[in-house]
Formats: C-alpha cells, sequence, structure tokens
C-alpha cells in the first residue's frame, strides 16, 4: 500500500487541511484542479490544488468547531 495517494473527497462544505501550509478550509468553490477554501471562522479564502488537500481528522474538526463558535460569539458580543 506504500506509494498508493489516498483519494481525497472534495465537495462544498468538505473540511479540509491544505498540506503546503497547515491551514484548515471548507470549500467553497471547485472548478477543475483549483479548489476555492474559506477558514472556518471566516477570513481571507486562499486556493488549492486537490493533490495539496487531505481530509481534516477528528481533532482538527473539533478544533474548527470552536472557532466557528468563537467567532459567533465575539460577533454576538460587538452588537
Amino acid at each position: 500500500m506504500s506509494g498508493e495517494q489516498k483519494v481525497v473527497e472534495i465537495h462544498i462544505g468538505a473540511l479540509l487541511i491544505d498540506k503546503r501550509t497547515g491551514q484548515t478550509g471548507f470549500v467553497v468553490n471547485e472548478e477543475g484542479e483549483s479548489i476555492q477554501l474559506r477558514p472556518p471562522a471566516g477570513g481571507e479564502g486562499w486556493e488549492a490544488s486537490a493533490e495539496d488537500l487531505r481530509p481534516a481528522d477528528a481533532r482538527e474538526r473539533l478544533h474548527a468547531k470552536v472557532a466557528i463558535a468563537n467567532a459567533h460569539a465575539q460577533r454576538r458580543s460587538l452588537q
């Protein structure tokens, strides 16, 4: 099994990790090999190729959920 690449399921809303940068992002658009991602708590998005992405593991998914909750709480406190 060594040498095989794991196929990453890419679809809108998938939480993926950019292996080049370590950034976590939700897929917001996909056009061929160009995948557009946005950080879970909002912010500037970026593009990555499918080969540079991997699925988020359980710890990374939890971290993203906490970041989203914190961002929502911060927005509510500013209103």
